[in-house]
This record gives structure tokens, C-alpha cells and sequence, in this order.
């Protein structure tokens, strides 16, 4: 087993395979990464060797499009290098962290309209719009993107916060 060293935060690792998974291409999901931290396609590749249990990361959208029904996103704050983003996360409604599958990811520097409707703009180039999205409460964001791009939106109770809460916690967990 390769030995690998602990100078990249473990959230940087799994956005990084799943920029891969996304692309296709080590040295892309490499040159993606080079705002937030510059890490070369061979550290990528070990990324991906190490963690072998990793390689379902992202839902294959041709096979999953036609079953999803219902997303959940939500949105956290994050510190790399002593600088604040955003990351962004879409997941299916019915969501068991160990299964580690994420619909999309998105680190973004700013919280704003335009970066949510974007990022649920690509959300419904990937996968279609014949789902619901559930969010939380906690910005007005979610329900004007929706509004604009036709996709039902409806805010979760605590049980889907938990959920959601959940699904961020294991991604931080590194």
C-alpha cells in the first residue's frame, strides 16, 4: 500500500476525486484545484490509490438519472489556508454518508444568488429537472434559483437537517 502524507486537508482530497471523476483527467481535476492549493495529477493519482474505497464517490448519472426524485443541497463553510469558502453539496433525499455518493460538489470563494443558481443550473444539466430539491431555511438562495430555473423546492423539516448535517460531517470528518 502506498504511504501517503497528511499536508492536504482531507476535504481538498475528496474534491479533488471527485473534479477527477467529473473530468475524467488527473491533470485537469489538478489545474481545478490550483486556486486552493497546487498539488500535481501524480498526488491525485496516490489520493485515489490510497483511498480504494473511495471509487463510488460520485453517482454515474447515466444510470442513476432516471430514479432520482428528490436532492438535497446545502452549503457550508470551509477554511482553507486561512481563507474562507463555501462548499456546496447535492446528494439524493434518501442519503446514508457511508455510502459516500454525492450528485455534485462545488467550492466556491462567495455565498451569493448567482453562485447557488449556477450551481443548481448545473445540477439540472446533469441530471434533468424531474426532481424536487429540498433545502434548509437558511437563505432565500435556494427558492429564487429554483424559481428561475422551474425545479420544485420545498424547505426540510429536521429530520432531512439532520440527514444533510450528517452528510457534511463525514466530509469534514478528515
Amino acid at each position: 500500500m502506498l504511504s501517503i502524507r497528511n499536508r492536504t486537508p482531507y476535504i481538498l482530497k475528496i474534491y479533488a476525486i471527485y473534479l477527477y471523476y467529473s473530468a475524467r483527467s488527473l491533470r485537469l481535476a489538478s489545474k481545478c484545484l490550483e486556486p486552493l492549493i497546487k498539488r500535481s495529477h501524480v498526488a491525485i493519482w496516490k489520493w485515489l490509490q490510497y483511498m480504494m474505497d473511495i471509487n463510488n464517490l460520485v453517482i454515474d448519472r447515466r444510470k442513476e438519472k432516471k430514479i432520482i426524485k428528490c436532492v438535497m443541497i446545502d452549503e457550508t463553510m470551509i477554511t482553507i489556508k486561512d481563507e474562507v469558502y463555501w462548499l456546496w453539496v447535492a446528494c439524493i433525499y434518501i442519503y446514508e454518508p457511508y455510502t459516500k455518493k454525492y450528485l455534485l460538489m462545488n467550492i466556491s470563494k462567495e455565498r451569493t444568488l448567482l453562485v447557488c443558481y449556477n450551481f443548481i443550473k448545473r445540477l439540472k444539466k446533469l441530471y434533468g429537472s424531474r426532481y424536487t430539491i429540498y433545502t434548509d431555511g437558511a437563505s432565500y438562495y435556494y427558492n429564487q434559483a429554483c424559481r428561475w430555473l422551474r425545479i420544485k423546492h420545498i424547505v426540510y423539516d429536521n429530520y432531512c437537517k439532520n440527514i444533510m448535517e450528517r452528510v457534511i460531517q463525514y466530509i469534514n470528518k478528515g
